[in-house]
């Protein structure tokens, strides 16, 4: 169909161009002559030559062409709409009260009580007044009169600046008690009841204690840190002996880059004045000690070092100088859970009448005090955390020592009877090695417990064993929690067998040179509490101690009481306003 199509349209088209092509027509419309029939004829074909063409409409267009933009910085607006910031509900705070007393009464007119007055919560201030008290009528049985009486009355208070602390503090006690160890059947009914009675082997020792401290918390490094702390004691008892000491500390500190550096300074007076039994010029000692102690500390994420020495300077009839190494070093070797340590230090440590006491208060009147020279001590160990709620430590050391205090029975005089009721001190050189361990749980399902041991070696210079002083002891403690509302408490000390000094060959073991070692047991002391809380403030509790009911002697020829069991209440009042 198409080809006809294109036949047709090119036979018209070449019948028109061949017309076109005579210039000349022979017939005239006016004259015809007819000169025989006319006979048509089909003139021949002509093609056109041309052949059609496809113009190509794609425009080449040279693609490197040079163009220019010119900058023009367009100016916008944007109009800010405040916000309201946004806010962080926290826990609401507890509710705080400013008084507590507690009250409880047992056997033996065994007596405890506490009350706290503070403030509640303060960015300016915080004080408050606290007092305790602990006493009993004793009744140990084959012993004087073993009555006792511990009380203290704390007053302190701080005030608080932008950068800086200033706090003050009062301290007062009161502790009577008897030189009971003596068995009342050896002596005459006449004797112990105008004697040996409880008023004339009674005694008191009195602390008065005022104490200032400021320190500055400057959080600029580069900053100078320091800290000045004053302290005056003074110590009576009832034969009038006076011992006065006054204090002073002062601390430097500040980082340089990592390295953190310490300056520390103290000057310690002591002055001990005892009143003899017979008249005549009382007797005084006084004693002075400087110290300084430099120390640089560096130390990344799992290590540190510190390096220092200590120097003290120790007046009194004669001037001594002594010089101590002060090294450390630790590295956290497996994350939190095994941390190696080492170190080496030494110093002068002040031995006092107050001090003395405090370890054995059954001591003389007017003991001889020497301050105790630890020349050195080297230290390692290693201690880690198993969790977050279980840690230990374990330590092993090894001292050199001068000067170490040991306690002897010694005879008094009452009257004209003599017994041997009392303590002396007395001052030797050697060696001390020690092995502890130790293993703590916090807060694990409300539990709390920690259990230590130590263990002892001692090698004295001149006397022939550590009198009164344990070859091991071994502390447990626990704290229970039952819903907030039950608590248990319990408490063991165990202690093991003790040498004691005695010249009596019938006590003891024949030591050589007239020296004999009577043997104290071992002792085992079982603590246990119940507390039951009726509301957050009212709660109620018995406490027992000595639960075994064991006479036992921690120090030669002093029982310790027996079973005792105090019960009583607690209360707190005087509350703040909720969330104040």
């Amino acid at each position: 169909m198409n080809k006809i199509l294109v036949f047709t349209i090119t036979s018209f088209v070449s019948f028109g161009a061949f017309a076109q092509r005579s210039s000349q027509d022979t017939l005239k419309s006016s004259d015809v002559y007819i000169v025989r029939e006319y006979q048509p004829r089909i003139s021949d074909a002509f093609k056109l030559s041309d052949n059609p063409k496809v113009l190509d409409t794609i425009i080449n267009i040279n693609q490197e062409a040079a163009y220019k933009v010119k900058d023009v910085q367009a100016e916008t607006e944007f109009q800010t709409e405040p916000i309201k910031p946004a806010k962080m509900k926290g826990e609401p705070l507890n509710k705080l009260y400013r008084a507590y007393v507690l009250a409880g009464v047992g056997n033996n007119l065994s007596t405890r009580g506490e009350f706290v007055l503070n403030s509640t919560r303060s960015r300016k201030w915080d004080y408050g007044l606290k007092a305790w008290h602990h006493g009993s009528n004793g009744n140990v049985p084959e012993r004087g009169a073993s009555n006792f009486s511990d009380n203290s009355v704390d007053v302190y208070g701080k005030k608080f600046f932008y950068n800086k602390i200033l706090s003050a503090n009062l301290n007062y006690g009161l502790n009577t008690l008897h030189y009971y160890g003596f068995d009342p059947a050896l002596y005459p009914a006449f004797v112990n009841e105008n004697v040996l009675d409880k008023d004339n082997i009674a005694t008191f020792y009195q602390n008065i204690a005022p104490e200032v401290n400021f320190k500055t918390y400057f959080k600029d490094s580069s900053a100078i840190n320091s800290e000045v702390n004053l302290k005056f004691t003074n110590y009576t008892n009832r034969a009038s002996s006076i011992e006065n000491n006054v204090r002073v500390d002062a601390n430097l500190d500040r980082y340089f880059e990592d390295n953190f550096a310490e300056l520390g300074l103290f000057l310690d007076y002591n002055q001990f004045k005892f009143n003899p039994l017979v008249g005549g010029v009382i007797p005084e000692f006084a004693n002075t000690i400087f110290g300084f102690k430099p120390q640089i500390t560096a130390g990344q994420d799992k290590w540190k070092v510190t390096v220092g020495i200590e120097g003290n300077i120790s007046s009194d009839t004669l001037t001594d100088f002594y010089v101590y190494p002060h090294l450390y070093a630790k590295y956290d070797l497996v994350e939190g859970l095994l941390i190696p340590y080492a170190g080496l230090r030494g110093g002068l440590e002040r031995n006092n009448y107050k001090s003395l006491t405090q370890a054995n208060p059954y001591l003389r009147e007017d003991p001889l005090t020497n301050n105790r020279i630890n020349r050195i001590e080297a230290y390692g160990g290693v201690r880690g955390q198993f969790s977050s709620n279980s840690s230990y430590n374990i330590t092993v050391s090894h001292k050199v020592v001068d000067n170490m205090p040991l306690f002897i029975n010694t005879p008094a005089f009452y009257g004209n009877t003599l017994v041997n009721n009392q303590f002396d001190v007395i001052y030797d050189n050697g060696q001390i090695t020690q092995l502890g361990a130790e293993f703590g749980l916090q807060r694990i399902n409300k539990f709390n417990g920690l259990i230590r041991g130590d263990y002892f070696v001692y090698n004295l210079e001149n006397q022939k064993a550590a009198w009164n002083m344990p070859d091991f002891k071994v502390t447990l403690s626990g704290w229970y929690d039952i819903s907030d509302k039950l608590v248990f408490t319990a408490d063991v000390i165990a202690v093991s067998a003790r040498s004691a000094f005695t010249i009596n060959p019938t006590e003891g073991t024949d030591l050589g040179g007239g020296v004999y070692s009577k043997q104290l047991d071992g002792l085992v002391d079982l603590n246990l509490g119940i507390e039951y809380l009726f509301t957050k403030r009212f709660t109620a509790f018995i406490r027992s101690y000595n639960l075994a009911n064991q006479n036992y002697q921690f120090y030669n020829e002093y029982n310790t009481q027996g079973l005792t069991i105090i019960g009583g209440v607690s209360y707190s009042f005087w509350g703040n306003r909720k969330g104040k």
